[in-house]
């Protein structure tokens, strides 16, 4: 809302209805193969409607927020896997998300008679479908040794503690306090957007075990007396 305060809900519903809808036109009948589902998400959301992953500007305020990356078809690997995973469960197919070391990604498990199959979606890599040797090969390019038992599944708390963490990165000033004088405009619409961040944050990990709230805590103590973010903190 502070990025954009006419923003409403139902617009975000509805443009992932739409992009389902699109999906699911291209579906054969009968067709239930998880994977084939996948692939014809892919094509869709990729060839057609060219998403991608935003390595141009990796560290973009507008990459976290679902919103802006329906509008501007880009994002990093937990945004667009939020929005990946919203297509998926519109057309009832259930993923999980994979926290690793510098990375997300989903899997999904499809069911061939008695056998059970994990794919993963590298959804940043443009939906790229990896077994799980070869998201170990994938990883190991990167420098990062996995195994499966590496691989653990993110409960939904995590998606909201990745991504405003993320945004309280890229939203915190480089000098590490803002400015206590008159603020312009923009300055005083990122650190009320901070703020917000931190308090949500600090309220979801309390809820949950997915970290310590010292540091966040802390960060809010030292933005919190910024002119513009006295009424959202006070």
């Amino acid at each position: 809302k502070l990025e954009d305060p006419d923003l409403s809900e139902a617009e975000v519903r509805e443009a992932i209805d739409k992009i389902a809808e699109q999906v699911r036109a291209r579906i054969p009948e009968g067709e239930t193969s998880t994977v084939n589902v996948l692939k014809w998400m892919n094509r869709v959301l990729f060839d057609e409607l060219l998403f991608r992953g935003n390595t141009d500007d990796y560290y973009c305020v507008q990459n976290s927020l679902l919103s802006e990356v329906l509008r501007r078809k880009t994002g990093i690997p937990i945004s667009l896997s939020v929005l990946y995973m919203c297509v998926a469960w519109r057309l009832g197919v259930r993923l999980q998300g994979v926290d690793m070391p510098m990375h997300f990604v989903l899997m999904a498990r499809d069911r061939d008679g008695a056998e059970c199959r994990d794919t993963f979606i590298d959804v940043f890599g443009g939906g790229v479908l990896l077994s799980m040797r070869e998201l170990e090969m994938k990883m190991l390019m990167m420098g990062i040794e996995i195994h499966v038992s590496d691989v653990n599944q993110a409960r939904p708390s995590y998606f909201f503690v990745r991504m405003l963490r993320n945004l309280v990165t890229v939203l915190r000033p480089p000098e590490g306090r803002l400015s206590s004088g008159i603020e312009d405009e923009n300055r005083a619409r990122k650190s009320s957007l901070l703020v917000l961040c931190l308090a949500q944050l600090v309220t979801i990990l309390k809820d949950s075990a997915e970290g310590s709230t010292q540091f966040y805590e802390e960060q809010i103590d030292l933005y919190r007396w910024t002119g513009a973010t006295r009424l959202l903190c006070p």
